[in-house]
């Protein structure tokens, strides 16, 4: 019964997911809604597709104190539109996570609430968003020892566009939006952790990378 009982609350969830669909999001989630403990951290090397995009980008994620953990990313985001040279620039971001529930001291998941925020400077088109996320996964351990991860993420945001239509001339336009990500993380023997992810955002795509873990 307890078995049932946490599936359907992951497939609710995960229903919740795909059906909160937003702008767009060029960092991605790519990690479990676990926190890192004191002194732990990784560092990633990822790389994201989307239907006109196409991001690079690393991450480090550090444990701060009990249930808390931030992590900051920073890469270069492609723009390629059809017909029209590509557009280049950088894209920064970051986030804090608090550990609500934890499978570790018996909860049927794991739970965070955090806050992200987001910002690329590509070209003419400046654009920053901050908000709140949601973040459930849970472990499942594989016959070989490894550990496979699912996760989902809710994000809910407010995102500011400013367009420079000509020099010293811009618009600007700020929106709340809501977006979400589907994925997995495979963690294997010797602190390497793979990690493969859906984006469900205007701008659909999939991210995918690596990284190390060390303690």
């Amino acid at each position: 019964m307890k078995k049932l009982i946490q599936i359907l609350v992951l497939q609710t969830f995960l229903l919740l997911v795909l059906s909160g669909l937003s702008s767009a999001q060029f960092l991605g989630q790519l990690n479990t809604a676990k926190t890192f403990q004191p002194g732990e951290f990784n560092l990633g090397g990822y790389l994201g597709v989307y239907e006109n995009a196409i991001s690079t980008f690393g991450q480090f994620r550090m444990g701060v104190i009990d249930y808390f953990d931030f992590g900051v990313k920073l890469g270069v985001l492609d723009f390629q539109t059809t017909g029209e040279k590509d557009h280049t620039g950088v894209i920064l971001g970051g986030d804090l996570k608090y550990g609500v529930l934890d499978t570790e001291i018996d909860d049927p998941f794991d739970l965070s609430l955090g806050m992200v925020w987001e910002y690329s400077d590509v070209d003419y088109l400046k654009r920053f968003a901050m908000g709140g996320n949601f973040v459930i996964s849970k472990g499942f351990v594989l016959e070989s020892g490894n550990i496979l991860s699912p996760y989902g993420r809710l994000n809910i945001r407010a995102e500011r566009l400013t367009k420079e239509n000509r020099p010293g001339k811009s618009v600007s336009d700020t929106d709340l939006e809501i977006g979400a990500t589907v994925g997995a993380i495979l963690q294997v023997r010797g602190g390497w952790h793979f990690v493969g992810e859906f984006q469900l955002d205007e701008y659909y795509g999939f991210l995918m990378g690596l990284s190390y873990y060390i303690y």
